[in-house]
């Protein structure tokens, strides 16, 4: 995901104080969440070009009245995680 020289690799090369989870005891240095338009299928390539799946796909539903939505999380090289998601119901449109 991150590449080669990753952000935790380039950052000790400059002096800077940005460290990566597996340099800092796998304590988590950030949280993002990217909305896709297919969980599954997504998971499926990711663990086809290796990544490490720490959670499956799986839906959590809030209740008829909010919304529900699929995701699954994987841990890059560096130790980053990862979390894609999916809506499949939204409470704004009621579907």
């Amino acid at each position: 995901m991150i590449g080669t020289a990753g952000a935790g690799d380039a950052s000790k090369e400059r002096g800077r104080a940005e460290r990566e989870p597996a340099g800092i005891a796998g304590r988590t240095t950030q949280g993002l969440a990217i909305f896709v338009d297919d969980v599954d299928a997504h998971a499926e390539r990711a663990r086809g070009a290796g990544a490490t799946i720490f959670r499956e796909p799986k839906t959590d539903d809030y209740g008829d009245d909010y919304w529900a939505t699929e995701r699954t999380a994987r841990t890059d090289p560096e130790g980053h995680r990862w979390w894609f998601m999916q809506r499949v119901r939204d409470k704004a449109r009621g579907e």
